[in-house]
């Protein structure tokens, strides 16, 4: 299971709370408490991957809270993999100390 995190802006209006995601400009969507916004706001988040995807359109960078889980053996492979998806490399170096 993957586990990808996306920012959302919860502001209120008129008694609603209204989902905005900066990173996919196009979803939005409300709920009249916290619960259901938040029920809302998952299923438009996923609903905006999918047709993204569907129209092979690139999805935004993300954040894959397992590679940075320091008690998931995550693979050197899929790591560099998710650096290059995102434009970036592991540089390593080294230097003497004073």
């Amino acid at each position: 299971m993957f586990t990808f995190a996306y920012h959302a802006a919860f502001n209120r209006d008129d008694g609603r709370l209204l989902i905005s995601f900066p990173d996919f400009p196009s979803a939005h969507t409300d709920g009249v408490d916290a619960n259901e916004a938040m029920e809302e706001a998952i299923d438009c988040l996923g609903s905006s991957i999918a047709f993204a995807m569907a129209d092979k359109v690139n999805v935004p960078p993300l954040f894959v809270r397992r590679m940075l889980d320091p008690n998931h053996d995550t693979r050197p492979q899929k790591i560099q993999a998710a650096l290059e998806a995102l434009g970036k490399r592991v540089v390593m170096a080294y230097d003497d100390a004073a």
